[in-house]
């Protein structure tokens, strides 16, 4: 899963991106609001983590932009204010929830993985294939029982494969079909949000399933 980071205090901006990286997610990295609208656009986020104090156009400004624009990725704002009207506000701008600084990775983890959970519903919390399982929320893999363990690009790669095998199961047209297509070339495997996957990678995804 992809996350946008919006922070300008280089010291937390390292320290959650690390956090985030090491519990399996890609990410994204801006310092300033000016620029959020626009990666938004461009790429497919799984959830959005918002600084309110930032140069130029705050967060607040930056998150009305965002729904302003029909972007309805989940929006966690970050800040050091605790009087509730000011928090409101950040909710009522169209933000999904609020962390207030200082906090512990482990509450940052579990909000964000709430916000996920609320938007993921293709397929499911558990993509299946014959004895293999991924668990969207855990991050975990199974086949037959045993545990692999996979990078963050191999978890992100197999999660697109099994999500299109769940779409030819849920559907009979012919528009799937093309879609599929169209997403898979003669080199690159695209999952439509920016992330293109050699088509080298899938060999090295299925070593990993040899016993």
């Amino acid at each position: 899963m992809r996350i946008l980071v919006v922070e300008d205090e280089h010291r937390v901006a390292s320290f959650v991106s690390r956090a985030l990286q090491e519990n399996g997610y890609e990410v994204d990295l801006t310092d300033t609001g000016e620029k959020v609208v626009e990666l938004v656009m461009q790429n497919c986020y799984d959830g959005i983590l918002l600084d309110v104090r930032l140069p130029g156009r705050n967060g607040i400004q930056v998150c009305r932009e965002i729904r302003a624009a029909r972007i309805d990725t989940p929006v966690l704002m970050l800040t050091a204010r605790t009087l509730v009207e000011q928090r409101v506000e950040g909710l009522d701008a169209g933000a999904d929830d609020y962390l207030t600084k200082p906090f512990a990775v482990s509450e940052l983890l579990a909000r964000l993985r709430a916000l996920v959970r609320r938007r993921t519903n293709a397929g499911g919390r558990v993509l299946r294939y014959a004895d293999v399982e991924l668990d969207r929320y855990q991050r975990r893999v199974t086949r037959a029982g045993r545990v692999i363990s996979l990078t963050a690009k191999e978890f992100a790669l197999l999660e697109f494969l099994l999500m299109l095998c769940h779409a030819v199961k849920s559907s009979s047209t012919c528009g799937t079909c093309s879609l599929i297509r169209e997403r898979i070339s003669l080199r690159f495997i695209s999952t439509g949000c920016g992330k293109k996957f050699p088509r080298a990678a899938i060999p090295r995804l299925s070593r990993r399933f040899m016993v």
